[in-house]
């Protein structure tokens, strides 16, 4: 293995810790969870078109990006009632609740 050849693994790995480091921001993406993806998305894109990173190391990291899209709590969905002006969340009814028994 050449230096050259070194340097440029080196670089790519940097480069994914970079990058895998914005995507482990709870905050960010608790907050601001569309411009978090957004971001996430951008920077990959940019490391493909620098050629810093190969097509598969591309999919894996958008792939990695749209897993990270926060699930709402029971919490969050209440404050969206609320602020939708219902008083009160009430819980799906029984027959849209999932039973585990078939």
């Amino acid at each position: 293995m050449n230096q050259e050849h070194v340097e440029v693994l080196a670089d790519k790995s940097r480069a994914i810790a970079r990058w895998k480091v914005m995507l482990r921001d709870d905050v960010a993406l608790l907050d601001h969870p569309g411009a978090h993806h957004k971001a996430l998305f951008t920077q990959a894109h940019a490391l493909h078109r620098a050629q810093v990173i190969d097509l598969d190391d591309l999919s894996y990291l958008l792939e990695q990006a749209d897993g990270a899209q926060p699930i709402p709590t029971a919490k969050a969905v209440a404050k969206l009632y609320q602020s939708a002006g219902r008083s009160n969340w009430a819980p799906l009814p029984s027959r849209l609740r999932c039973s585990g028994t078939r």
